[in-house]
């Protein structure tokens, strides 16, 4: 699941940004267009004043008071300083009605000669130093004067067809008039004269216009962690008065792109969502076929026996191919495991039959004692795999007296003690003889302990009661039983009443009492005393 929905995410961040960087471009192209627009009916809305004032200075050039201020003009050379003063009262009286903020007339050479500026104060004569040095005699400049910067209208002035001067009206300069839908800065000689922008350190506008804005065309800029696009609206990158319009292109698409993150993160979050359930359902459909198999695995590893019977139906190839084919292979090791199991049975019935070759008297014993012994571990209620462990585990029993001597084994008379330690070896040898026999690890303990006594008194490790494994204990009972019930060289067989009172005087010293208990049970005392070589119907009920 993991590994499907976290490339999801990742595609969905991606995307995101992705989707971000385009929108904003879009954004910020959209909004050069909208900002050249407002910043052309800007100019527009201020060219009619400004057309106003060209024609009232046209009309004023025939004006009788300025036409009598003029005519010391009239002659070129010097204008005496009361004909300067004289040019500046009819300046004052002229500019009651019309009330510009300054006026300055000067010669055909561009100097200016007398002026007047408004200020809050009241009106004042604009002489020396606040004068302008040089006028260009451009339409419209921006001049130096005191206490601002003013943007001049300049028309000729004429007497009697003849030029004498210029006439300059003008209006005190306002960066935040020009500010539009933005701000506005104002630059000469590349340092801000003026600015709206408020708490922004002009050194930081300068550096970014110096670096960014080095020609004509529109340019971004970032300051204090805005950008903005900065257009020229009066004076080129090599005037000496800029005026830059700045209009803020993260501020102006913020909302814009708020509204973009709210869409796309309603449907990144309703794609997240079902690409959760589509995973979740995806992988519970591969993971719940998986844990059976672990399971089955599981089980197999405990038991050894390995199952089939997985479900093939889970609605996904790959799955429902890999529960067919381990549903197949575990057939495949049943069918072998039950070939291998016959062959273990042949082989322990084979083993069985030679030991009986070597001694005639004790021909069919290892048989009834594996018969006994599986009667009595059903009466215990012993699962089917646990009976057949016991059954084949009686049947080869004796298995390592094959390595007794047959002077040992079929000697007629009573054995000696050196020579009955020598029979004792023979639990020890079987188990030697099937350790290294792959399918034999099940059947050793009856073949190593089925002659440990209950109280620790037996062979070949004195072991004690429950320690003892139950298997072992079971044989250990039938085979006595078997031992006393047969015919021997050195003496006749008892009958079954004694061998099973002999059996009840044991119980719990030589023999499990649990066992030899359900042992009677089974074989009554009441039952025929002389026995043959048939194993009672009984028996196999």
């Amino acid at each position: 699941m993991l590994i499907a929905f976290v490339p999801v995410c990742g595609a969905l961040l991606v995307s995101f940004f992705a989707i971000r960087a385009a929108v904003a471009d879009l954004v910020k192209a959209g909004l050069r267009e909208t900002f050249h627009e407002n910043q052309q009916a800007i100019e527009a809305a201020r060219s009619k004043p400004e057309a106003r004032i060209l024609k009232l200075l046209t009309s004023l050039r025939d004006h009788a008071v300025l036409r009598a201020g003029l005519t010391v003009l009239k002659g070129g050379g010097p204008v005496p300083p009361q004909a300067q003063k004289t040019l500046e009262h009819q300046l004052f009286d002229l500019n009651r009605s019309l009330g510009f903020d300054s006026m300055i007339v000067s010669d055909t050479g561009k100097r200016p000669l007398a002026g007047l500026q408004r200020l809050p104060d009241g009106e004042k004569a604009l002489r020396g130093a606040f004068l302008p040095q040089v006028l260009s005699g451009e339409d419209r400049e921006m001049v130096d004067l005191e206490r601002g910067v003013y943007q001049l209208t300049t028309v000729p002035l004429h007497v009697d067809s003849v030029q004498v001067g210029y006439l300059s009206v003008g209006e005190r300069f306002e960066a935040r008039n020009w500010s539009g839908v933005g701000h506005s800065v104002l630059l000469r000689d590349g340092h801000v004269v003026q600015s709206s922008l408020a708490g922004v350190s002009p050194a930081e506008i300068e550096s970014q216009v110096k670096e960014k804005c080095s020609t004509d065309s529109d340019c971004e800029i970032r300051v204090d962690d805005d950008i903005y696009l900065a257009t020229s609206i009066n004076g080129g990158a090599k005037s000496r008065y800029r005026l830059i319009s700045l209009q803020s292109l993260d501020r102006a698409s913020q909302r814009f792109l708020h509204a973009v993150l709210e869409v796309f993160t309603m449907v990144a979050s309703a794609t997240l969502a079902l690409v959760f359930v589509l995973s979740l359902l995806g992988s519970q459909s591969v993971a719940r076929p998986l844990a059976g198999l672990l399971d089955t695995l599981r089980h197999a590893q405990q038991t050894g026996e390995l199952r089939g019977g997985l479900q093939t139906r889970w609605g996904t190839m790959e799955v429902d191919q890999l529960a067919e084919a381990f549903n197949h292979a575990a057939e495949s090791i049943a069918g072998k495991q039950k070939q291998l199991d016959k062959a273990y049975r042949e082989f322990a019935e084979s083993m069985a039959r030679t030991l009986d070759a070597r001694d005639p008297y004790t021909a069919g014993h290892s048989l009834r004692v594996a018969h006994y012994s599986r009667a009595v571990g059903d009466k215990m209620g012993l699962d089917e795999r646990d009976l057949d462990v016991i059954e084949t585990g009686a049947r080869l029993h004796d298995i390592g007296k094959i390595g007794i001597p047959d002077a040992v084994l079929q000697k007629p008379g009573r054995l000696t003690d050196e020579e009955f330690e020598i029979i004792k070896a023979h639990p020890q040898i079987g188990k030697r003889m099937l350790k290294r026999v792959g399918g034999f690890e099940p059947y050793l303990p009856v073949i190593e302990f089925h002659h440990e006594n209950h109280d620790g008194t037996g062979y070949p490790y004195g072991m004690r009661g429950k320690d003892i494994p139950l298997s072992a204990r079971i044989v250990h009972v039938a085979d006595a039983y078997d031992a006393m019930t047969s015919h021997r060289t050195y003496r006749k067989a008892m009958e079954h009443d004694r061998a099973l009172r002999i059996l009840r005087e044991n119980s719990g010293t030589q023999f499990d009492p649990e066992v030899v208990k359900i042992f009677v049970d089974l074989f009554p005392a009441e039952a025929k005393s002389e026995r043959d070589t048939e194993i009672p119907a009984q028996l196999l009920a």
